[in-house]
């Protein structure tokens, strides 16, 4: 009884995982069917907050929206554009604790801006 308990569980796992992976593939497939022009457009006035209220929230949310995109750059295999987003990344963080510089931010964005558009 206890073998077919296990059997069972085991099975059972095997199936989410399963399902857990199909799912990881479709909802990747999706975020390429975005626009990544769009995207890029709408991580622009977070990076401006970050860099006006030097908030760790505000910060965050641009620094997790900048990794989205990384992620999107590397699949489309345009590595200029992923640098840029990894360097404009590194600088929110930098601002986040109050280190960073402001105007190299505001430069790094207008080069994500003419590479990562379409990514």
């Amino acid at each position: 009884m206890l073998s077919l308990k296990i059997k069972l569980f085991s099975s059972f796992n095997q199936l989410n995982l399963i399902s857990f992976s199909l799912f990881l593939l479709c909802f990747f497939n999706y975020l390429n069917y975005i626009s990544s022009a769009e995207m890029v457009g709408k991580l622009t006035p977070y990076i401006h907050r970050c860099i006006e209220y030097q908030s760790k929230y505000i910060c965050k949310t641009a620094i997790i929206k900048t990794s989205s995109l990384q992620a999107i750059a590397v699949d489309k295999k345009n590595f200029a554009c992923q640098t840029r987003l990894l360097a404009i990344e590194a600088n929110l963080l930098m601002i986040m604790n109050k280190e960073g510089s402001i105007k190299e931010t505001k430069n790094m964005l207008n080069e994500v801006n003419k590479k990562c558009n379409p990514i």
